[in-house]
């Protein structure tokens, strides 16, 4: 309505107009960090804890406390969304190939910081998963907190090929 106009033009609506820009410039980068996934991306809650049990509900973990030393992701079959994965996640394992896909952790809140594994199998304890992976790069040792709003990029490898034929000469 016109007052409001009038109120804005004399700076009472000006904060309120710039914490909703603000506001859409955070979601717009977060939706860029989101597609910029490959096949697959989860939202999840990082959370410190190294144990091999289930997560809880939109949590994952590594089993090592010097991250880009894990050599198993831990996560729960429900996303930070709220949302079921099992499905999605146990096709994870689907190819033939000995690495199956890459996964990526990215950080939300600063896409910067990330570790990139080489996904080997899959294990199905109750509740949550256990995915073996092999470190392929990182941004930093420990790029996570606890807490932390993650992003579990998947991206699945190819099928083995067929062994060709072996000629003795």
């Amino acid at each position: 309505n016109a007052d409001d106009f009038v109120a804005w033009q004399e700076g009472t609506l000006a904060p309120e107009l710039a914490a909703t820009v603000a506001g859409m410039n955070v979601a717009v980068s977060t939706m860029g960090v989101l597609a910029a996934g490959g096949a697959m991306a989860l939202a999840y809650t990082f959370s410190s804890t190294t144990t091999d049990a289930d997560p809880g509900a939109g949590y994952l973990r590594l089993n090592n406390a010097t991250q880009d030393n894990s050599t198993v992701i831990r996560l729960d079959l429900i996303g930070a969304d709220g949302s079921t994965w099992t499905d999605a996640i146990n096709a994870f394992d689907d190819s033939t190939s000995t690495v199956k896909g890459k996964i990526m952790l990215q950080k939300l809140s600063d896409p910067g910081a990330w570790l990139l594994f080489d996904m080997l199998s899959l294990a199905s304890p109750s509740g949550y998963r256990n995915l073996t992976v092999s470190l392929v790069a990182a941004s930093l040792a420990n790029p996570f907190n606890d807490g932390d709003e993650l992003i579990l990029k998947f991206t699945a490898n190819g099928d083995k090929g067929d062994t060709g034929v072996s000629h003795v000469l």
